[in-house]
């Protein structure tokens, strides 16, 4: 009885990590809870030990421009990035999705992976709305190395 009880406990304790994994990507409440991963209580790393880069094309935005956003560097597993408006902090735009590498979440301006395999290198495409007037945008997000490895609050690069 009492193994049969051992038993049950650890199968439902491996069910819940794997259905609380999220290979394809952050949920929708990622929008609201700031950047950091819902990984328990592992803290982020420090972000001056980040072996990624992550650089934008342009941190100047017309209406309907593209902007370019590359994630490299070592092996990660996840990310999610949103635009934001400089002035106003707010999200702004449109990230294009990727069918088997990017998710978009378009409630919240953001992008994140589409599974949980390694990639060394992600490009994202993201646009401004087609009204808007010209301003800057910045990218901010996470980046999961794996599980108990990753970095918040991580800022893109982009010529000024």
């Amino acid at each position: 009885m009492v193994s049969s009880t051992r038993f049950t406990l650890v199968l439902a304790a491996v069910a819940v990590a794997a259905v609380s994994a999220l290979p394809d990507g952050a949920p929708l409440d990622a929008c609201v809870k700031g950047n950091k991963p819902n990984h328990s209580k592992i803290p982020a790393q420090p972000l001056n030990t980040l072996p990624y880069r992550i650089v934008a094309s342009s941190s100047q935005y017309q209406a309907g421009s593209t902007i370019t956003v590359t994630i490299s560097g070592a092996n990660l597993k996840g990310f999610f990035l949103q635009a934001r408006d400089v002035a106003s902090g707010g999200w702004l735009g449109s990230f294009k999705e990727t069918p088997g590498a990017v998710n978009v979440l378009p409630e919240c301006s953001a992008a994140t992976h589409a599974d949980n395999r390694d990639k060394v290198s992600v490009t994202l495409h993201w646009t401004a709305p087609a009204d808007a007037a010209p301003g800057q945008v910045f990218f901010t997000g996470s980046i999961v190395k794996d599980y108990s490895t990753f970095w918040a609050d991580v800022i893109a690069e982009a010529p000024q």
